[in-house]
C-alpha cells in the first residue's frame, strides 16, 4: 500500500468543514474560559454549549493544560494548521498526505487521553465531547482517504 500524496476534493472539503467546526468549538471554549465570550451564544448549538456544565473545572487540572496553556488554546492552533496543511497538500502535494494522517493520529491519541480525563474527573463536558467527535471524524476521513 502506498500513501497518497494528494487529496481528493471531497476529502479536502470534509477536512475544511471538520477543522472549521473544531476551531469554532475550541475558540468558544477558550473564550468562555477567558471570559470574553458568554457561555450561551447563538452560534454554538445548545447541545454543545458550556451553560450549566462543569466544563471550566477541567481546565485547571492536569488534563486541561499543556505547557501552561489550555487545551482549547492549542486546539485552535491545531485546527488552523490542519486547514493550512490541507490546502497546501490539495493544491501543491506538499506536504504529503502522511502529514495530515499523522496529525489525525496524534489528535486521536490526545482525544483518548482527554476522554479518560473526563471520565476520571467525572465531568460531562459537551463542548469537549464535540471536539473529540471532530477529532474522531478527522481520523475516519483521513483513514478512508488512505485506503481508497
Amino acid at each position: 500500500m502506498t500513501i497518497p500524496h494528494y487529496l481528493s476534493p471531497i476529502t479536502t472539503i470534509l477536512l475544511f468543514i471538520l477543522a472549521g467546526l473544531g476551531w469554532t468549538l475550541s475558540f468558544y471554549f477558550y473564550g468562555v474560559y477567558k471570559k470574553f465570550i458568554t457561555d450561551m451564544v447563538w452560534w454554538i448549538p445548545p447541545q454543545l454549549q458550556m451553560a450549566k456544565c462543569r466544563c471550566k473545572d477541567i481546565v485547571d487540572t492536569k488534563f486541561g493544560k499543556i505547557l501552561g496553556q489550555s487545551n482549547s488554546f492549542w486546539g485552535m492552533w491545531y485546527y488552523l494548521a490542519l486547514i493550512f496543511i490541507t490546502a497546501f497538500t490539495y493544491f501543491t502535494g506538499v506536504p504529503p498526505f502522511s502529514w495530515i494522517f499523522g496529525l489525525s493520529i496524534i489528535a486521536l491519541l490526545f482525544t483518548l487521553y482527554l476522554s479518560l480525563g473526563l471520565y476520571r474527573l467525572n465531568v460531562l463536558c459537551r463542548t469537549c465531547l464535540g471536539v473529540h467527535g471532530v477529532n474522531v471524524a478527522v481520523f475516519v476521513v483521513t483513514g478512508i482517504h488512505l485506503f481508497m
